[in-house]
């Protein structure tokens, strides 16, 4: 998960960006650079078209275009939110832009922020939470840039996933505002340049999955992303809401997972105040509850904050740590 500034030379517009490898796989990869030849593919690779991040209005991130050096190599340090437990772990950054092209447009997009979280819940999945925040109508484009294999889009259950045959598989499961978007995959694409890996000393085919949504901002989208050893798909299924309390404001995530636990996440996006949602009452940056099969509560975590309240289980927590009782099932 990179999170840090981008330095001042042979650097990608790469902030906020993701991979994923899981069962001795690279999945979701940064493809790289191929060369350093005067090729539209390769001016590519060094967007952030070319990464794990999302596009504003077809704008990509203008960090090392826009001079200001001492800002690319300063320090990140006291910026992001690091934590990490037994049950999750959890890292938060954010890219306040501004957002540009390439293409001789010579468009710039300030005032447009986006901030991404990611949370481990151990050692089974992902969530990964984006707010785009700003003014206006935007469309807002996350981008997925698999390994070279076959990808589909099911796009009833707004789900991205692999289809390995017999071998493991992962799967990205698009809620919150994504879940309203439309879901497609690019391969080889030229104009614009789009699916492409640098391997092997050469350009190669790979798909890049793009879920897009355009509404007024803020947009909020959560993404599950999911493993799974065997079968066609994973079998965990996974709602979002929206939950409010003053100017306090959230989402809760439920996870059914394959296995028949179920669990459930809330997590404060703005204000300070407590948010109440799945039998929680957080006051934190994120509150995690995990029932069993026959509904009894086995586990909770509090991440970056004062308190959570979940039945019996009463949690009491710190800035920038995470506290947790008992163990997963």
């Amino acid at each position: 998960f990179d999170m840090g500034n981008p330095g001042s030379s042979h650097i990608h517009e790469d902030k906020l960006q993701v991979e994923f490898y899981v069962y001795g796989t690279a999945f979701l990869v940064d493809p790289g650079i191929s060369s350093y030849q005067a090729d539209p593919v390769v001016r590519f690779f060094r967007t952030s078209a070319a990464h794990n991040t999302i596009e504003v209005d077809g704008l990509h991130q203008w960090q090392m275009w826009n001079g200001d050096y001492r800002m690319a190599q300063s320090s990140s340090r006291g910026k992001n939110l690091w934590v990490t437990g037994n049950l999750l772990d959890l890292a938060e950054g954010c890219f306040e832009g501004p957002y540009g092209d390439l293409s001789g447009r010579n468009s710039l997009l300030r005032d447009v922020a986006h901030t991404r979280m990611l949370v481990f819940v151990k050692p089974d999945y992902w969530l990964v939470f984006d707010t785009v925040a700003g003014e206006g109508v935007r469309e807002v484009r996350a981008l997925w840039h698999f390994a070279p294999m076959h990808v589909r889009v099911d796009g009833r259950a707004a789900t991205i996933r692999t289809q390995r045959l017999t071998n493991p598989n992962i799967e990205l499961v698009c809620r919150g505002d994504w879940e309203k978007g439309r879901l497609s995959l690019a391969t080889a694409s030229e104009k614009p340049a789009q699916g492409f890996i640098a391997l092997d000393r050469e350009v190669k085919p790979a798909t890049c999955a793009l879920v897009s949504r355009k509404q007024n901002l803020p947009l909020v989208g959560v993404t599950a992303v999911v493993p799974f050893a065997g079968g066609s798909e994973s079998g965990y299924r996974v709602g979002v809401q929206t939950v409010s309390s003053g100017k306090t404001a959230g989402v809760a995530v439920t996870v059914r997972r394959s296995d028949g636990t179920v669990d459930f996440v809330v997590w404060r996006r703005t204000g300070s105040g407590a948010l109440r949602a799945e039998g929680m009452e957080l006051e934190g940056r994120l509150g995690f509850v995990r029932r069993n099969v026959q509904g009894k509560m086995v586990c909770a975590a509090l991440a970056d904050g004062r308190s959570l309240r979940a039945g019996d289980f009463f949690l009491r927590g710190a800035a920038k740590a995470v506290k947790e009782h008992g163990k997963g099932v």
